[in-house]
């Protein structure tokens, strides 16, 4: 099994990099050396790294906003499908899970405000190897980021949110339920879309969706069909 490794410490978090996003970055950047000439690969391998950067000030987001709660992040990990801030405990309370499950899209939104009030957007797409390609690089990455984090599906942020504003007016365990099922729901749509365009990363988002949804429920990914974890070794 591989494991996260630690290349250093922010305002009191442990940054760590899962060994499969080392992969998924060497193999992203040399299947691009193959194909393409140098600087276009070199450009394609500045692409990921500034995207898993915004993806840590995402996360650092979520992180300073869980401080005004007196919560600690102790490390937070880039891996294969994004990042993790892990909190020492969760947000107690409709308003304080709200705003610590914002607080990571909202990054994102302003630092893509802040690239097209500099004139980041362009009517004519930039080319890549120039400070106005980085720049629009740089915003559309974040404008991605702040869209799909948004999404009202389990374990994403959208999905806190929808569970935080639905347990001001019902129980939280009908809220937890609610948000579990409508995550996994949005798997199964990106898996059939994966299948259906023979896109494997819609696939892949989508198990993962499927499987995380159930895990931040506490339940089996597939509980609807009557599984359950094992009594033993669950916490």
């Amino acid at each position: 099994m591989l494991s996260s490794y630690p290349i250093g410490r922010i305002l009191g978090s442990e940054i760590r990099v899962h060994g499969l996003f080392v992969m998924l970055l060497v193999g992203l950047v040399g299947g691009s050396l193959l194909r393409d000439d140098t600087p276009t690969a070199l450009w394609q391998g500045l692409s990921y790294v500034l995207l898993f950067s915004m993806i840590v000030l995402h996360e650092f987001g979520h992180a300073l906003a869980a401080r005004l709660f007196g919560i600690r992040t102790p490390t937070i990990t880039l891996h294969i499908m994004g990042g993790i801030a892990s909190l020492e405990r969760r947000p107690q309370g409709s308003l304080a899970e709200f705003v610590v499950a914002f607080a990571g899209p909202l990054v994102n939104l302003v630092i893509a405000a802040a690239l097209f009030m500099a004139g980041a957007w362009q009517e004519n797409r930039a080319e890549a190897l120039t400070l106005a390609g980085f720049m629009e690089t740089l915003l559309l990455i974040n404008v991605g980021l702040f869209i799909f984090n948004l999404l009202p599906a389990f374990p994403m942020d959208g999905g806190r949110i929808f569970k935080a504003m639905v347990q001001v007016v019902l129980p939280e365990r009908f809220a937890l339920l609610m948000s579990v099922v409508l995550g996994q729901l949005f798997g199964l749509c990106f898996i059939v879309y994966g299948v259906l365009r023979l896109d494997f990363m819609f696939g892949v988002v989508g198990i993962f969706l499927f499987a995380m949804a159930a895990a931040e429920g506490g339940r089996h990914p597939l509980w609807m069909f009557g599984r359950a974890f094992p009594a033993e070794g669950r916490a």
